[in-house]
């Protein structure tokens, strides 16, 4: 008797435990610098409010600074979102304006990648060991019914070495993207 009633506390205790350690296994966000981290909301979504131009050549369109901009005009150094769609064409394209759910985000890194005519900003500082430097990232995974060629939403942090490259905040990637997406991203 002693043993059973001693395995249900337990069973309990760790079904408690695991409740408790929920949000932490889901993908967190900061407001603003230095702020907590909070859990991204389970219903999260983005409204893009206008338009978004896709450069010929391109998957992607880019928003950095509040504007659309052309792939060449990426400042790493610089918060910036891109919204993905599935084709790439040899004209301009748009993403609808509408409605996205979010169905799942990735936090990621990569390293950089220059795209051909990109700006070049040269940094001598706070290189690790290896001198490689990474993007950290958010991938948001859209759905919606109306427009079902637009793919992801990412969102890039400030370009930095291996041990000082950070996520962007909300405060951050709301600027980048300025009035042409909203993001509601957490529980209200």
């Amino acid at each position: 008797m002693i043993k059973r009633t001693l395995a249900f506390i337990l069973l309990m205790a760790s079904l408690l435990l695991g409740a408790c350690q929920q949000d932490l296994l889901k993908p967190q966000i900061q407001t603003q610098e230095r702020s907590r981290f909070q859990p991204i909301a389970t219903r999260a979504w983005i409204e893009i409010n206008q338009p978004l131009i896709v450069y010929a050549g391109h998957a992607r369109a880019y928003l950095q600074g509040g504007r659309i901009i052309q792939p060449s005009e990426l400042n790493l150094y610089a918060v910036d979102c891109e919204v993905e769609i599935t084709t790439v064409s040899e004209q301009n394209q748009q993403v609808p304006a509408g409605r996205y759910a979010i169905s799942k985000t990735d936090i990621l890194a990569s390293p950089i990648v220059w795209l051909p005519g990109q700006k070049q900003y040269l940094a001598w500082f706070g290189f690790d060991r290896d001198g490689m430097d990474i993007k950290r990232f958010y991938k948001f995974y859209l759905q919606s019914s109306q427009a079902p060629q637009v793919l992801h939403l990412f969102c890039r942090g400030i370009q930095d070495s291996r041990s000082q490259a950070e996520l962007p905040t909300l405060r951050q990637m709301r600027a980048a993207v300025g009035d042409y997406i909203s993001l509601h991203l957490l529980e209200k």
